[in-house]
């Protein structure tokens, strides 16, 4: 998570979700989410039932800013990870406003580290 870190954190907090920060900048292999919002549409068998996030992956590399939050699947709350982070899921942070997109923006200040990427981002506490 690239943007409103501290927002993102207490929240993850409350749920005892697990994440670092990043130390120092570094290029690493990604995933970035390009957004788009749709409105008047609903689907209740969805994911995302209200249907007003769609994403399309896209892979590129991306210069991960000192302070960005890594937030590994490897962990209890992995479900909780998702639901919160993966723009298009019904709870998404996204999707909710917490995490904020720029007027005219697509692509979410989330992003997948790719798993061939071994040296780790940070260290969890």
């Amino acid at each position: 998570v690239t943007r409103n870190m501290d927002n993102v954190a207490e929240r993850l907090s409350l749920n005892q979700v697990q994440y670092c920060r990043v130390v120092s900048t570094r290029a690493t292999p990604v995933e970035a989410y390009e957004v788009s919002r749709l409105a008047g549409r609903t689907n209740r068998e969805s994911i995302n039932p209200e249907q007003t996030v769609r994403v399309r992956l896209q892979g590129k590399t991306l210069d991960v800013p000192a302070g960005a939050l890594y937030v590994p699947m490897a962990q209890s709350a992995a479900g909780i990870v998702a639901a919160a982070l993966e723009p298009d899921s019904a709870a998404s942070y996204v999707g909710a406003g917490v995490i904020v997109l720029n007027a005219g923006e697509t692509e979410a200040p989330v992003y997948r580290v790719m798993p061939g990427d071994r040296a780790p981002l940070c260290v969890l506490p």
